[in-house]
């Protein structure tokens, strides 16, 4: 864990000194922004990061990003069209020299190496049917990244063998569901691609102006209210978890921090 946090903290200086060349706004989310307030850095059992950005800060950094950083880094978005397959609507920047792969797309061709992620947020979408049509278009973009055992995941499976479109129809359909409402003038917004769901919806005032606080051993934005972010999402967020929840919610098959995935890669298909 400390080697893939080592590799997450580099990750993350490179997306900080980004955003600083182009003048973008981001903030810490999720995990990322609890660690940052209850432990100074990483939850200890964590391990990625997630930062968000305001959709027009977001659009700016897929374009301009790629040309800027570091060549062993990519910034991996749909939009960019050069990895077909690609199962993630929101953004991730990996490190190519390392592996970080995932047991559900062990069988995936695109960039699997370790990755901050990346969410854009939007303004808060009321439309009638607007929850039921998203979840619908993302489990057809997770396709069979989908966990079997579940009862619930079989029936969206049979229904979306008779849903005629496409992955690349599907990807687009769905972001453009979540950016139909602007993050500048919206009262409320939210992380559509967050795994929490309706608690991913927060006041746009707890947000800006962000606050800077310690991770590991740089300074990093979070939302300004970020007592009130955090309870929203969390509830308690001071109290840690049972010993046996405290434990990394990605379900991998290989992580190595000196190994590329395009070599794992290589050694199955010899």
């Amino acid at each position: 864990m400390n080697e893939l946090q080592s590799v997450s903290m580099d990750l993350l200086k490179e997306f900080v000194r980004l955003c600083e060349a182009l003048h973008l706004r981001y903030f810490a989310v999720g995990g990322t922004c609890l660690g940052a307030v209850r432990h100074g850095g990483f939850i200890p059992w964590d391990d990625d990061i997630d930062v968000g950005m305001p959709r027009r800060d977001y659009e700016i950094f897929i374009k301009e990003a790629p040309a800027i950083c570091k060549e062993y880094y990519y910034i991996q978005n749909f939009k960019r069209e050069e990895e077909p397959d690609l199962i993630y609507i929101f953004t991730k920047m990996r490190d190519s020299r390392t592996a970080f792969i995932e047991k559900g797309c062990r069988d995936k061709s695109f960039n699997q190496g370790i990755f901050l992620d990346i969410f854009p947020l939007d303004g808060e979408n009321r439309d009638p049917g607007f929850w039921f049509r998203s979840k619908i278009l993302g489990y057809k973009i997770a396709g069979d990244t989908l966990k079997n055992g579940r009862p619930i995941h079989k029936l969206i499976r049979l229904f979306l063998k008779f849903y005629p479109i496409s992955l690349e129809k599907a990807r687009r359909k769905l972001d453009k569901m979540f950016s139909k409402y602007d993050y500048e003038t919206s009262e409320k917004v939210a992380n559509y691609c967050g795994a929490w769901a309706k608690k991913e919806i927060m006041k746009r005032e707890w947000i800006e102006p962000v606050k800077t606080l310690a991770f590991e051993d740089i300074t990093v934005n979070v939302p300004g209210n970020y007592d009130a972010y955090l309870k929203r999402m969390y509830g308690n967020y001071m109290q840690l978890p049972p010993e046996e929840k405290r434990q990394s919610h990605h379900d991998c098959e290989i992580v190595d921090a000196e190994k590329s995935f395009t070599e794992y890669k290589k050694e199955k298909q010899q």
